[in-house]
């Protein structure tokens, strides 16, 4: 086996995180960012060395099973607090998922942000945000697992924020940074509860202890420790900030929106999947979540013009359908069925089509020389770019589940999921996949049909096909989107593979029967509607009422969010300052101040430094007393 070559395997596993944080720290630290071909290719060169090691980590796994190290990190009086890896399946299938997109991004990159005066900082920051991804998905300690989580949070900050100068990316990221930690506050507290029950940050020895624990204190840190994974992931609410993060270059919107930031979360819950299992309440919450949060965002994909927030929504609806198949999966009956392959194996398909389709954005916003465009400024792909209109097709059909493409073999985990559970809740769960399946198809043929057809005007005149470092991982991507699902079922069996031997691959026909007609029902839909057509879109408008005029205000999660903001935040910091300043300040420190001035002004006419002043002041004092005890 070609894995098996590669003369690298788990013992190596720190280099794949502290490659790109070295070059981090030569780029962002040192200064060489400013070398601008240097700075590239050092970043460039490190992710792709990781990609390789991370191939021979996992033919390593295939070979001689799981691996775990781990080293004494801080010694504090009695406690240790120690830092490893885990090299497992799900350890390294993300490993090999988020170096092979980070590169082929790093690549796209070369030419998409050629002449930008940040260029250096560019692949910099890229660097730190594979690094704090890496780091995240191969820890086996929640304190590291929390600070690479946290760096992420960061990267992506200054990604979303890299052009800074424009008030609406400033926001961006401002709006992305905020809404995501208020998730990871529960993710931290959650993480802390774990260690003061058990003793212990090592995720594998917590599982261990889960039996003895308090089954109250477990279904709290579950609960916790799934609002950190909705941050990332953008669930519902927290999903805001992810339409918003499109304001970065569209190279960093394929990274974040791919295999990295939104993935961390999906990885979370797999990651502490036994810690879920534990607490059914939890499982439950993790998978109507998630189909609330599919169905939501294909709804509002449908509302939405510009190319690029299209695709975050269908972002946020496809990780929902995870959410909703790893809730799924743990509340299966059969023991067997309870592994979250099936998202996992999602996770992974949808990390490259996804990629592709950014990518695809990408060239046609590369074309017109614009960082966001609707997709009716970009018509006419197929005419101007048609090699880049055949990956866009793709992808689209990849996205919406279409055989033989690997969406095609990945939705059926999700579908199948929900039906394990064996009761109403399931198959609400599934009607709700389904759903969302459907309007996935339907806003993916509606961007397509847009995009390739009708004639370029205006700026989208100028568009082509890209040069040769965008072409090169647009073809990697659309041969991975189209073939790697087939592959990975009926040549390796991947799902045998994610669950440890507990399932194995199949193609059940009912389901694939189920999810074609769904798919192939939301084409012939969108078809009908958009194929060339410019009247049936307003008569069904006019049909649905008020629900397009929502979709378009988002379901008016935003406007809430502000009115919390103004409302709510806003008038708590003026209750804060005023107390600050009026009470601490003024009263508690002022006031306190003013009192020692007064009683020294007091003692300093008392304290004359004459004798006979104080012998007065010792008669009278004497006379008084005198006075108080004939009185008494």
């Amino acid at each position: 086996m070609i894995l098996d070559a590669i003369p690298l395997g788990a013992n190596e596993a720190w280099l794949v995180p502290l490659l790109p944080l070295g070059v981090f720290v030569l780029l962002g630290v040192f200064g060489l960012r400013k070398v601008r071909p240097l700075a590239a290719l050092l970043s460039v060169l490190a992710i792709g060395v990781a990609f390789i090691v991370s191939l021979g980590i996992l033919g390593d796994l295939l070979v001689n099973g799981e691996t775990t190290a781990d080293w004494v990190w801080l010694a504090v009086e009695d406690a240790e607090f120690r830092i490893g890896y885990i090299i497992d399946p799900l350890s390294a299938m993300m490993l090999v998922l988020v170096t092979s997109v980070s590169l082929a991004v790093q690549i796209y990159s070369l030419a998409y942000m050629q002449g930008d005066p940040r260029f250096g900082w560019y692949f910099a920051v890229h660097s730190l945000f594979a690094a704090s991804m890496l780091g995240l998905v191969l820890t086996g300690s929640l304190l590291l697992l929390y600070i690479s989580w946290e760096l992420v949070g960061i990267s992506s900050f200054l990604l979303i924020g890299f052009w800074y100068e424009r008030r609406s990316a400033a926001e961006a990221a401002k709006k992305a940074f905020i809404t995501t930690r208020l998730g990871d506050v529960g993710l931290l507290i959650g993480i802390i509860l774990l260690y003061l029950n058990t003793g212990t940050f090592d995720i594998r020895a917590i599982f261990s202890q889960l039996p003895d624990l308090n089954q109250g204190v477990v279904a709290l840190s579950a609960f916790l420790i799934f609002l950190g994974a909705m941050g990332k992931s953008a669930q519902v609410p927290f999903h805001i900030w992810l339409p918003d993060a499109m304001e970065g270059p569209t190279p960093v919107s394929a990274l974040i929106h791919a295999a990295t930031m939104v993935a961390a979360g999906v990885f979370l819950v797999a990651r502490l999947f036994e810690i879920f299992l534990a607490a059914p309440g939890a499982l439950w919450f993790v998978a109507g979540i998630g189909g609330v949060t599919a169905l939501l965002a294909g709804f509002l994909a449908l509302g939405e013009i510009d190319f690029k927030r299209i695709l975050a929504y269908s972002t946020i609806s496809q990780l929902g359908l995870m959410m909703l198949a790893l809730g799924a999966a743990g509340l299966a009956h059969e023991a067997g069925e309870r592994e979250p392959s099936g998202g996992i194996f999602h996770l992974l398909s949808h990390g490259y089509f996804k990629a592709l389709l950014f990518l695809t954005a990408g060239v046609a916003l590369h074309g017109i020389h614009a960082s966001a465009a609707t997709i009716y400024q970009v018509r006419g792909l197929w005419g101007r770019a048609p090699l880049t209109a055949i990956a866009l097709g793709v992808g689209s059909l990849a996205l919406a589940g279409i055989f033989p493409l690997s969406g095609f073999f990945s939705k059926e985990g999700i579908l199948a999921a929900p039906l394990d559970i064996g009761n109403a809740g399931g198959m609400l769960l599934f009607a709700a996949a389904l759903g969302a399946s459907f309007l996935s198809a339907l806003y993916m043929t509606r961007l397509f049909l847009v995009v390739v057809q009708g004639r370029a005007e205006g700026d989208a005149e100028h568009m082509h096909e890209p040069p040769l470092a965008m072409a090169a991982p647009l073809v990697v991507l659309t041969l991975l989107a189209a073939g790697i699902g087939f592959l990975l079922v009926f040549n390796w069996d991947i799902v045998a593979f994610l669950s440890g031997g507990a399932r194995e691959s199949h193609v059940s026909l009912t389901l694939a029967s189920i999810s074609t007609v769904n798919a192939v029902g939301g084409i012939v839909v969108g078809w009908l509607l958009y194929n060339g057509r410019t009247t049936a879109p307003a008569r069904v408008r006019n049909l649905l009422g008020p629900f397009p005029r929502w979709a378009e205000r988002g379901f008016f999660f935003d406007d809430a969010a502000q009115w919390i903001v103004d409302h709510v935040a806003l008038a708590g910091g003026r209750l804060i300052a005023f107390v600050d300043r009026r009470v601490i300040n003024d009263i508690g420190v002022d006031a306190t101040g003013s009192l020692a001035l007064v009683a020294g002004r007091v003692l300093r006419v008392m304290q004359t430094g004459y004798v006979y002043n104080y012998a007065l002041a010792f008669t009278l004092g004497a006379v008084v007393l005198a006075a108080v005890a004939m009185l008494t």
